[in-house]
């Protein structure tokens, strides 16, 4: 399990795993959007990494889904 920074701010936990070469630097991609060009390549060609980032963006879309819904309903 890895947790990763949403929005700065709140922890998020994932099931799957970066693979152990890059893991710093694919929470670091998932936390800034942020990555170096030589791991873009990684990851257009890690599928333990694509999963991970996978994992990540869809938890993050849902959490932001979910704020945009209470924002709405407070108006």
């Amino acid at each position: 399990m890895v947790e990763v920074l949403f929005c700065g701010a709140e922890l998020m936990k994932t099931e799957n795993q970066p693979c152990p070469e890059c893991r710093g630097i694919m929470v670091h991609f998932v936390e800034t959007g942020e990555i170096y060009s030589n791991y873009s390549t990684h990851l257009d060609n890690c599928n333990q990494c694509q999963r991970f980032v996978e994992e990540v963006f869809q938890k993050q879309s849902a959490a932001l889904e979910s704020l945009a819904r209470a924002l709405r309903k407070k108006k």
